[in-house]
């Protein structure tokens, strides 16, 4: 079971890209697929996706394109999830109590519901401001490493 799919996964590459960018001109999708290295075709989809959930706002007019739809520090990776791929779920068990005839008596259904409520929880907590300052970390140059050469005695 993938707890995040490929589209998620690139839709939060794609809202920590923009968010990088949230100070500057519109972002295309053009530039994302270059600079992601996503084919373009996926990026212009899930871009679209994003926009109509309002985690990205289009520009219109000359270089148009896509900008954040509001401040990193209020979107956080469940609304990306649920934009993407809809509720994160473990079991369909309270959607659709028909389609299981142990429903009643079933050991495992209410631990389940737990655990998807923890694992909501915890992916409510994760912004998108946290992951551009942990991505910003990541980017940072690295220091030079002297190389040390053996010398004969």
């Amino acid at each position: 079971m993938k707890l995040i799919t490929r589209n998620t996964d690139y839709a939060i590459r794609i809202l920590v890209t923009m968010a990088r960018r949230q100070d500057e001109a519109c972002s295309t999708a053009g530039y994302i697929h270059r600079d992601l290295g996503i084919s373009l075709s996926f990026v212009r989809k899930i871009m679209q996706q994003l926009g109509k959930r309002g985690l990205l706002k289009s520009c219109k007019g000359k270089g148009g394109g896509f900008r954040i739809g509001r401040p990193p520090q209020e979107i956080n990776i469940i609304e990306i999830i649920t934009a993407t791929q809809g509720p994160l779920r473990f079991n369909d068990c309270d959607d659709r109590p028909q389609s299981c005839r142990n429903w009643h008596t079933c050991l495992m259904r209410g631990a389940l519901k737990e655990v998807e409520r923890c694992v909501n929880g915890e992916l409510n907590k994760i912004t998108l401001a946290s992951l551009v300052a942990v991505n910003k970390v990541l980017l940072r140059p690295r220091i030079p490493v002297k190389m040390f050469t053996a010398t004969k005695r």
